[in-house]
Formats: C-alpha cells, sequence, structure tokens
C-alpha cells in the first residue's frame, strides 16, 4: 500500500445510551483495530519498506529527549504485520482467567499476543490487572479522551503513525514486574491529581498500618502522599496493587520521610535541660525532606519525645521532628519524634521506577 492510499472501508455500529459502552469507547476501539490491522512499514517510519526496516528505527525516543516515549504504542508491541490477526471483544484465557479485551492480536496459535484495554469511564478491576500483568502477554492502555483527535483527524494520512499512534502507557511481556506495576499504577492514577497535568519522576510505596501507600515525587512538587491512596480503601484496587507489589518484592531502607510536616535533622547538642525530660539546645547543621534542604545552621532546642535519653554534650544525633516551631525563648524550638540514625528506625519502602 501506497503511503497516499486509503484503507478498506472498516463499518462498526455503536449504540447510545448502552449501559456497557460509551460512544467514544466504541469509536476509538473499532478505530485502533482498524489501524492495528491495515498498518503498514511505511506508514510508521517514513520511507521504510519491510517491516525489518522499520525495526531499526525502534524505540521512538520522546521528542527532544533521550528517554523512552511509552505513550507510542508500537513501543510496546513487535513491529510486524497484525493484518487478520486483530479482534475485537474475542474471549480469550489468560493461564485460566477469562477476559474479552476491548482489541487482542492473537499469534499464530490463536494464543494471546497483545491486548489493549480502551479507557472512558471504567477501568480494570485488581483480578484483571493481576492476570494482566502475569500473563505473557504485551498490554496497551489507551485513554480515550487523549487520542480521538488524532485518530480522527489524521486516521487516513498514512504517513508519521509510529509518533501519532499513542496510547498512555504499557509494557512489553517481556517487562520487569517492576515495570508492570509501576505502568499500571500510571494508569490507574491518570485522571487525578497530579498525574493528569505533572509529570511524575518517582513513586515508591510505603507501608502505613495494615494499608500501603503511594508516594509520589512530581516536576511541581517534592516527596508527598498521593491523594487517591489517601482517600482509598484498603480494597481499592490501587491499594490492592500496592499491596500485591509489595508481597512479592523485597522492601529496602531510606532515610526518607515524605510527611510534608516532618523533617530530618543533622543536630549537634550544646547542653541539656532534664527539667521536662530531655531538652537539648544546640545547632541543626541541616534540616531536609528526602533530597531537599529545608535550612542549615539554625540555632534551636530539641524536645527530645524519642527513647534516646542518654546524649552526651557535643554529641550528633539525627532526629524526625515535625517541621512547626514551637519557640518563643529567642531559640526554634522542634519535637523529635523518633530516631533517625540506623536501619531499626528506618521506613521500609518499594521503590516503583
Amino acid at each position: 500500500m501506497k503511503v497516499q492510499e486509503g484503507y478498506p472501508v472498516w463499518e462498526f455500529k455503536s449504540r447510545i445510551h448502552d449501559l456497557e459502552e460509551t460512544p467514544l469507547h466504541s469509536a476509538v476501539k473499532n478505530m485502533v483495530g482498524a489501524k492495528l490491522n491495515y498498518m503498514k512499514p511505511q506508514e510508521l517510519i517514513y520511507k521504510a519498506t519491510t517491516w525489518e526496516e522499520a525495526d531499526k528505527k525502534f524505540p521512538i525516543l520522546e521528542h527532544h529527549t533521550e528517554q523512552f516515549a511509552k505513550k507510542l504504542i508500537y513501543n510496546h508491541i513487535p513491529r510486524q504485520d497484525f493484518n487478520n490477526k486483530v479482534f475485537l471483544e474475542r474471549e480469550l484465557s489468560l493461564d485460566g482467567f477469562f477476559m474479552k479485551p476491548d482489541v487482542c492480536i492473537l499469534d499464530a496459535d490463536f494464543q494471546p499476543h497483545s491486548i489493549f484495554e480502551i479507557i472512558v469511564t471504567s477501568k480494570p478491576d485488581i483480578k484483571k490487572l493481576i492476570a494482566l500483568i502475569e500473563g505473557k502477554v504485551n498490554v496497551v492502555f489507551i485513554y480515550a479522551e487523549d487520542v480521538v483527535i488524532d485518530l480522527s483527524r489524521n486516521f487516513n494520512i498514512h504517513r508519521n503513525w509510529g509518533n501519532l499512534f499513542k496510547c498512555f502507557t504499557g509494557w512489553s511481556a517481556k517487562d520487569s514486574l517492576m515495570t508492570k506495576i509501576s505502568r499500571a499504577i500510571d494508569m490507574l492514577i491518570a485522571d487525578k491529581f497530579p498525574a493528569k497535568n505533572h509529570e511524575i519522576l518517582g513513586k515508591t510505596i510505603k507501608k502505613h498500618g495494615n494499608l500501603y501507600k503511594l508516594f509520589i515525587k512530581t516536576d511541581h512538587r517534592d516527596w508527598h502522599l498521593h491523594q487517591g491512596s489517601k482517600q482509598g480503601k484498603p480494597t481499592s484496587t490501587l491499594n490492592a496493587l500496592l499491596k500485591y507489589y509489595a508481597e512479592h518484592i523485597d522492601a529496602s531502607t531510606e532515610e526518607v520521610h515524605y510527611d510534608d510536616t516532618t523533617m530530618t535533622v543533622e543536630f549537634v547538642v550544646g547542653r541539656t535541660i532534664n527539667k521536662f525530660g530531655p531538652f537539648h539546645i544546640g545547632t541543626i547543621v541541616k534540616a531536609s525532606q528526602g533530597t531537599r534542604t529545608l535550612f542549615t545552621n539554625r540555632e534551636a532546642a530539641i524536645i527530645n519525645k524519642t527513647n534516646y535519653h542518654n546524649i552526651s554534650d557535643g554529641e550528633t544525633v539525627r532526629f524526625v521532628c515535625g517541621t512547626g516551631n514551637y519557640g518563643k525563648n529567642g531559640y526554634y524550638n522542634y519535637y523529635a519524634n523518633h530516631l533517625a540514625n540506623g536501619k531499626d528506625s528506618l521506613d521500609k519502602i518499594w521503590e516503583l521506577k
């Protein structure tokens, strides 16, 4: 097919007031299915005459960066001809879990090759997500609102679809468990603050009681508890996925305290008054939240509420304190809630990249 030629007509029906599927969902599902079915190598990469030649040009990187482009469909699935291998709403089994993906590609043995989920109002539940994560299948998530304009306007323009054929995120069947979980979480929180409007620079999981909480770092804000995790129920898909990951991956420890109201201080004791329990007067050499330094070299008094009271004058101690200042006597006064020395006092965290 030449790049100026059109596709065969692909006819589909859309139901109005169908509780199971919106018209937007139906339109995007059919356009994605048609594009996968008819895509040619020269549409993906200009002047590529074979899929092998197009494959040499991948992975496509983000514009003006050297980063892997997570939002391009053909960076998550093999670059090859899928004609007559694309199916809509076909029931299949992933290791015994039956599902009916919006769009799927089957291999020569009619086994699942790639699965595409179109998201408008609902997202996969935890059982389906785990089946997708554990299955040997490529997975792509597409937020319909994000792609419908490009698909509609450019559908019959048969060039540059490597950059036009977008999804929200996805993973290859060979990706690590960390990558799959991380991108599944991206998909779950994409329509909530701050994933939709800010770039997420880091994600970690921290256990709080019986719950596993998601902490994120964005281009506009340092580490903080994600709003969806804060308000989510233990049985929510997000919290269930965090728990699943924590139970499958060993935790590590780090001296990062994510609460915006706390800070880690390196404190040099000058003298101690024991009138109301240990009350240390000295200097905070450095106060920080994660990798961010709040201030340095501040005269302060620490009200010691930890179980470490035998501190000598001149000793350097690391505390976790509230950021609020309680001083009225010329010093900055802070409550030390617990030690930040040694691994026993550090938080267990699970990293996601």
